[in-house]
């Protein structure tokens, strides 16, 4: 028993020396980081009102076994509140809009879309899906948790954490130019994860305008990367607060109901349309110019419908690129269909060097005419109009297919059927 208490003893000390000599010291309690820290913790702990827009970016990339799959997702959110319990959320997705209202007693839950509200106590949990997914009001909620509990506890372990001020900067705020430290915290790298964060504090309020968050990790032959990011464009703090903000008066349209509705959860049973007539329609391209199906009856069009957040559809277009590169001058106009924000669309094709059209499809208006329920699909449009090949998902050997297939359309033959790939096809939101 004694050389096993020796034995733990001499382990801890040892252990204690490497811990000595590999963890960074303490900063000074009046650093420079230190200082700011606090001063930032102290601002957010104290708000007695606020009021917050923000645009919320997150990406991610994950590459395993020679497949890269990538995904984007932007949020805005409007956040006010005054103290004890008077809330005004919103937010706003691709093609949702959420509100939530709270008075302190009484809460509103409020879906625009769906001319639907709920009144509730405000002790009331938030309202579920019966299909055991939340709506996006916990979202709102949860994300007011995050950046202000978090700013509001705004210190980085020593042991864990390398903080640094990297010096001034003037961030542009729409047509406001406000004077910012900034500040960086990165991880000490344990085994294969990183992660960092980078903070534009206002040197005047002490409030922080931006942030941006990166974590990349890797595990055998996968590896993971993900981004987020906080662009605040209004912060207003101890300011007074309308009342009017804080309780809900429904328009004509709106109805009251004891609880919302399950999502309608759309079947991603596959319909073909090959053989059928191609559906006219008129959407805006990327730079808002109109284009019209019908102004393309020379050509034999290629139908893309896509986004930045599936993946499937991310390692399809490089091949779809290839294609334009190739057959642009011999007959074939290929035509993106996407219908997330114009700004998430456009950046994802110019980071990537698209050239072929892409165009906005709001509200989904054209992929419901095409009976679009997951995605990737690719539809081939003869010269006559019709549908002369479908295709729905991606997987191994569909760039093959999909070749055969424009070459077969150009050259008035025609194709084979598409093979099916339903493990790689996902819901179109």
């Amino acid at each position: 028993m004694r050389k096993t208490v020796l034995l733990l003893s001499t382990l801890l000390l040892t252990l204690n020396a490497v811990l000595a000599q590999t963890t960074e010291p303490s900063p000074p309690s009046n650093s420079p980081r230190v200082t700011l820290l606090r001063e930032v913790a102290e601002v957010y702990k104290n708000l007695k009102s606020y009021h917050f827009e923000l645009l919320r970016t997150t990406s991610n990339t994950s590459e395993a076994e020679g497949l890269r799959q990538e995904g984007k997702n932007q949020e805005r959110f409007t956040l006010i509140g005054e103290a004890p319990a008077h809330q005004h959320m919103t937010l706003t997705t691709v093609g949702s809009q959420y509100l939530l209202v709270s008075d302190g007693t009484t809460r509103w839950h409020y879906q625009p879309a769906r001319n639907e509200y709920t009144k509730v106590s405000a002790t009331t949990p938030l309202p579920q899906s019966t299909s055991g997914g939340s709506y996006d009001f916990s979202n709102m909620v949860n994300q007011r948790a995050v950046f202000l509990g978090s700013y509001a506890n705004l210190t980085f372990d020593p042991r864990m954490f390398t903080v640094s001020v990297l010096g001034e900067e003037q961030l542009k705020v729409g047509e406001r130019s406000i004077k910012c430290t900034v500040l960086q915290a990165v991880s000490i790298r344990t085994g294969s994860s990183r992660t960092e964060r980078k903070f534009w504090v206002e040197n005047e309020r002490k409030v922080i305008w931006r942030e941006e968050g990166r974590s990349n990790s890797k595990s055998g032959k996968m590896s993971y990367v993900s981004n987020t990011s906080y662009e605040f464009s209004t912060i207003k703090i101890n300011e007074p607060v309308s009342d009017t903000l804080f309780s809900f008066t429904p328009g004509e349209k709106d109805n009251e109901v004891a609880e919302f509705k399950a999502p309608v959860r759309t079947s991603m049973t596959r319909v073909s349309l090959t053989g059928k007539d191609a559906l006219p329609f008129t959407l805006k391209d990327l730079t808002g110019k109109p284009f019209e199906l019908a102004s393309a009856k020379d050509k034999i069009v290629l139908l893309d419908f896509w986004a930045s957040w599936c993946g499937p559809c991310v390692v399809e277009m490089p091949h779809i690129q290839k294609l334009h590169e190739e057959f642009k001058d011999k007959g074939l106009l290929i035509i993106g269909v996407n219908n997330e924000e114009l700004e998430i669309a456009r950046e994802f094709m110019k980071d990537k060097g698209y050239t072929f059209a892409s165009l906005v499809d709001e509200g989904r208006a054209v992929a419901k005419q095409y009976q679009v329920t997951g995605i990737p699909q690719v539809l081939l449009i003869g010269r006559d109009g019709k549908v002369k090949w479908h295709s729905i998902g991606f997987g191994s050997g569909k760039e093959k297919e999909l070749r055969t297939a424009v070459e077969k359309v150009l050259n008035n033959e025609t194709p084979a059927p598409s093979s099916s790939f339903p493990s790689m096809v996902v819901p179109q939101q």
